[in-house]
């Protein structure tokens, strides 16, 4: 994983973070919801916000 996801993986962890909730994503799953996005496989903004709320849970 280059930089960017990298970075991409940090800012959808901490953007969440600022308003109360925490990842529930284990390692693997964060890794391949990356990939996905990062490979254009999953390209739907919806889907990838839906996809995040889904993996986030209040403090």
């Amino acid at each position: 994983m280059d930089g960017n996801k990298r970075l991409a993986l940090a800012g959808s962890i901490a953007f969440p973070g600022m308003y109360g909730s925490r990842p529930i994503l284990s390692n693997s799953e964060a890794y391949e919801l990356i990939m996905n996005v990062s490979a254009g496989e999953l390209d739907d903004v919806a889907l990838v916000a839906e996809q995040i709320r889904a993996a986030t849970r209040s403090w």
